[in-house]
């Protein structure tokens, strides 16, 4: 019994001591389309179209302050099509961007 109490007073300064300040944005873009395509060969056809005006996209973009006046930067964004529901960019996870400054 004792060792678990003592485990759990562990974990609970280990948590406390984790926190820093930061800040985290999450956004998006979800642009899609309906699309007539006329006189093809195949007749005319009717369907959905991903990006129609702008590429769309699911971000996370933040800033985590690291002490002593230093802080990091992070953004990580995914392309999607979302006539197919397949990640956009040949299907690479945060294929649109993802770098730390």
């Amino acid at each position: 019994m004792q060792k678990k109490v003592i485990g759990a007073l562990a974990l609970g300064l280990l948590s406390t001591a984790a926190l820093a300040q930061s800040s985290v944005t999450i956004y998006g873009i979800a642009d899609a389309g309906l699309l007539v395509e006329r006189g093809g060969p195949g007749g005319n056809i009717t369907k959905i179209g991903s990006g129609i005006a702008s590429g769309s996209r699911l971000g996370i973009k933040g800033t985590e302050d690291l002490g002593g006046g230093m802080a990091l930067g992070f953004v990580l964004e995914n392309g999607n099509n979302l006539d197919t529901g397949t990640a956009g960019q040949g299907g690479l996870l945060f294929g649109r961007q993802a770098f730390l400054r």
